[in-house]
């Protein structure tokens, strides 16, 4: 090799080397926003889940929307550099190549065709390991059309367990208008907590609370109005209140494909079959056949499913 392949070819390691150590966990853990242990654990749930590496450290509460964006904003800036100088670098080794094929041997029996693998995307960092084992969900359908993958570790959930070992009597009472309903059957049970919750305010958390998102109790969403996933969690408690067993409660986040939005329902299972109780809806709404959502994660205290379409 020419002293020039050398020295290109090495410049690119170099580069390499820089970009490997600037993927969006390494950035954030050399900016301090998260520490070596915090983003280690970030990446076993995003193994386990398939989920973006940023899409976790936000559930998990380690990072905001608007950090996740500043960080992102700097490693575009290092690719952008990346694929300028393999650009030029390229264009130049092109004709070094050509003089070098013009003056070997051609065999049409021989064709080698290498491919190397470009830097992974601002926010998955990590492939899902579909070689891991999974437990698969029960026998009921699964919500909106989808697959699901379940398991009973809802540790790395930090916002739903902080919000669980946070309610109780006083932070979820059950409101009068609700207690009255507590001998009607299933389905006046659940029309009538939907109904009653979602006469509270919407109010985004950044308005609310001054940050990006806060998992509230009920007696604080009562008090102060919420977002989606407020208005779910407040069902939630109040169906609980009410009798339902929790293998019929799900909190799920799913993707608000009209909108294109990540939004929050409460999916129950009834004897009538799955339905979902939504902040956006007046009525309760069947969860089978309804294509607008596109769910991520549904989670209670017994578990979590990761939906596959």
């Amino acid at each position: 090799m020419k002293n020039a392949e050398f020295k290109q070819a090495g410049l690119l390691t170099k580069l390499k080397a820089h970009l490997d150590r600037n993927r969006l966990g390494e950035l954030l853990v050399a900016n301090g926003t998260i520490s070596q242990a915090q983003l280690s654990d970030a990446l076993r749930l995003q193994k386990q889940t398939g989920f973006a590496l940023g899409t976790v450290l936000r559930e998990q509460g380690l990072l905001t929307g608007t950090g996740l964006k500043a960080t992102l904003v700097q490693q575009i800036a290092w690719r952008t550099m990346a694929a300028s100088l393999a650009f030029i670098i390229g264009f130049s080794t092109l004709g070094i190549q050509s003089a070098r094929a013009t003056s070997s041997s051609y065999h049409e029996d021989k064709v080698v065709s290498t491919r190397k693998s470009m830097p992974e995307g601002e926010v998955q960092t990590v492939s899902l390991d579909r070689r891991a084992p999974v437990a698969l969900s029960d026998s009921r359908p699964a919500l909106f059309g989808t697959s699901e993958i379940r398991s009973a570790d809802i540790s790395p959930f930090n916002k739903w367990t902080s919000l669980l070992n946070r309610l109780n009597s006083k932070t979820a009472p059950l409101p009068e208008a609700l207690a009255a309903e507590k001998s009607a059957s299933e389905l006046d049970k659940v029309e009538a907590v939907n109904t009653y919750f979602n006469k509270v305010r919407y109010i985004e958390d950044k308005n609310n609370w001054g940050t990006s998102d806060y998992w509230e109790t009920p007696a604080e969403f009562s008090s102060r109005g919420g977002d989606c996933e407020d208005f779910a969690i407040a069902k939630y408690a109040a169906l609980k209140a009410m009798g339902f067993k929790e293998n019929q409660l799900r909190l799920a986040i799913v993707q608000d494909t009209w909108k294109g939005l990540p939004h929050a329902v409460l999916i129950v299972y009834t004897a009538d079959g799955a339905k979902f109780l939504d902040n956006q809806y007046k009525e309760v709404k069947d969860a089978e056949n309804f294509d607008r959502y596109r769910p991520v994660y549904s989670i209670n205290r017994t578990g979590w499913w990761r939906h596959v379409s």
